[in-house]
């Protein structure tokens, strides 16, 4: 079956590249288009309305007048020289928050760097604000708003920080600080105090691969193609995750599109690596760049197909939980793989197809086939002492297990440990 088809994807190449580029290119669209209108990070909306939680946070919104896709947010207010706050000030307050319900942002200045603004995401507004709480000695006074949008919008992060910044300039003017927590305030300085470590993640993340595929392939197509390709295939993937989501009316878990699409890089990239081992060491064997890609994949389409169809069940037998995040995330993923496994057998041969010994350039040790490379040492030792290399790897992991020992996990927002 598979030489069959690596037959058929070798003879159209280019259709099944220039298919492939169209594809993922809609797809990533329409995921971009419509990714913020299907994920949430309200528990809420991933629970069942049987659980009472759920049934409390309904009473709550029907009782305090909520509109649908608001979040409450708490303001603190207090004088700047921190003296009580007197009944001129309060009277500010309450002047100040219900000015605040006719802020508008700047969609030009958003827009400019948020894709897809569209008029659903511009009704990201503070719809009620009014003084809650006063503390006895009247140091300080809360305000409760309630901000429309999702909390998990760049769009809607990018107007809150607008209206922060406008709320502070206005209630500085008449000598009082503000400062705000709670739902899309909380969601956004989350948010940016992780940006910075998510691009090092990133940084890491591909860094790493890019030098795994220079260490064994020495070419700088082999390093680049990959890459490119897979990331192209997972954002395809997370795409039509999103368009399904979208039309069968699911919500996701804010978190599932990264966590797919780090599953799918991992992934995509050992499948790509199957095959080119294979097809390194048919050209190896003499044949031709079409001839070598079509050897590689009716080897190794089988590998790659069992190894993806492993976890497309595994995963989504996570569809049976209960809790939505699990029951999205389980066939999001399961999905996603079965996106890369098409790609592993058609998009991939198909670019080596093409590619053919120019992937391996500028390296020409790849054309003598090595005995005593260090995997043939190792494969040497293993089959020597098979007993002392288990007993070996099994030491070592349980030293490694030995750092779970006293863990104590925290689920607060900041990730701190309480204190106690």
């Amino acid at each position: 079956m598979f030489t069959r088809l690596g037959v058929a994807v070798v003879r159209f190449r280019w259709l099944v590249i220039g298919a492939w580029a169209v594809a993922a290119t809609l797809l990533a669209l329409a995921g971009a288009r419509w990714l913020f209108d299907v994920t949430t990070s309200d528990q809420k909306e991933l629970l069942s309305p049987n659980y009472e939680s759920v049934r409390a946070a309904d009473l709550a919104q029907r009782a305090l007048g909520d509109e649908k896709g608001t979040s409450r947010v708490t303001a603190l207010v207090a004088r700047q020289n921190g003296a009580p706050l007197t009944r001129a000030d309060e009277a500010s307050i309450a002047q100040l928050a219900e000015a605040s319900v006719g802020f508008r942002p700047d969609w030009k200045e958003i827009g400019g760097t948020v894709a897809f603004l569209t008029d659903a995401r511009k009704q990201a507004r503070v719809v009620a604000a009014a003084p809650a709480l006063t503390a006895p000695g009247k140091e300080f006074e809360l305000l409760s708003l309630s901000f429309k949008g999702s909390a998990v919008d760049p769009a809607t992060q990018e107007a809150f920080k607008q209206f922060r910044e406008d709320a502070v300039e206005r209630f500085g003017a008449r000598q009082l600080s503000i400062g705000f927590t709670g739902g899309i305030a909380s969601y956004t300085d989350e948010v940016d105090a992780s940006e910075s470590s998510k691009r090092w993640e990133s940084l890491l993340l591909y860094g790493g691969i890019v030098f795994l595929t220079l260490l064994f392939f020495r070419g700088i197509l082999a390093a680049v193609i990959p890459l490119v390709a897979v990331a192209l295939v997972a954002a395809a993937a997370s795409g039509l995750i999103v368009l399904g989501a979208k039309l069968f009316g699911f919500k996701l878990e804010a978190s599932t599109p990264t966590l797919v699409g780090t599953v799918l890089i991992g992934i995509g990239i050992d499948y790509f690596f199957f095959l080119l081992f294979r097809h390194r060491e048919r050209l190896r064997a003499g044949e031709d760049r079409r001839q070598a890609a079509i050897s590689a994949v009716s080897k190794v389409g089988a590998v790659i197909a069992s190894a993806a169809l492993a976890i497309v069940i595994a995963f989504a037998t996570l569809g049976l939980a209960e809790f939505g995040q699990f029951q999205m995330l389980g066939p999001a993923v399961a999905i996603a793989v079965l996106v890369m496994l098409l790609a592993g057998v058609t998009l991939f041969p198909a670019l080596v197809a093409v590619t053919g010994r120019a992937l391996y350039w500028p390296s020409k040790s790849w054309q003598k086939e090595r005995a005593d490379g260090p995997a043939a040492r190792l494969g040497r030792l293993v089959a020597r002492r098979p007993l002392l290399v288990a007993a070996s790897t099994a030491s070592g992991l349980v030293l490694l297990t030995l750092g779970t020992v006293g863990a104590q996990l925290a689920f607060d927002v900041g990730g701190k440990k309480p204190d106690t």
